[in-house]
């Protein structure tokens, strides 16, 4: 579900849907600037769930707020557009962060990947 919150635009995900990259992009086509996920995933998988949060927060050029239970051992993380970790917490408590809206703005238009996407191309026949 997207919704808007204070002039932008926010998508929720759960857990295993950082498996889907489709779920992340429909959203990044609906003007999504923010993805808001709640994980659980157990910490031998720490490694690849942080890859997917960044290639989910990279490939739309979205922040991504990543909250993991404390007891998982997988960290909690806020990841910019261009995929830069800005923030992580591995122990139970608040991370707190601010996006820069101006970099988002800033960095989609410098770099438009979503305007470059060529739909005829990705058709498998």
């Amino acid at each position: 579900m997207a919704f808007p919150w204070r002039g932008r635009s926010f998508g929720l995900a759960l857990c295993y849907n950082l498996d889907f990259p489709e779920l992340f992009r429909a959203y990044a086509l609906k003007g999504v600037q923010a993805f808001l996920v709640g994980a659980a995933w157990p910490g031998a998988y720490a490694g690849l769930l942080e890859v997917l949060a960044w290639a989910r927060a990279a490939e739309n050029q979205a922040y991504l707020f990543l909250a993991s239970r404390p007891d998982t051992g997988s960290p909690t993380l806020f990841i910019a557009p261009d995929g830069r970790v800005l923030g992580r917490r591995e122990e139970e408590g608040l991370l707190l962060a601010e996006p820069d809206w101006g970099f988002l703005e800033a960095y989609r238009e410098k770099y438009p990947l979503l305007q470059h996407r060529r739909e005829e191309a990705y058709r498998v026949r």
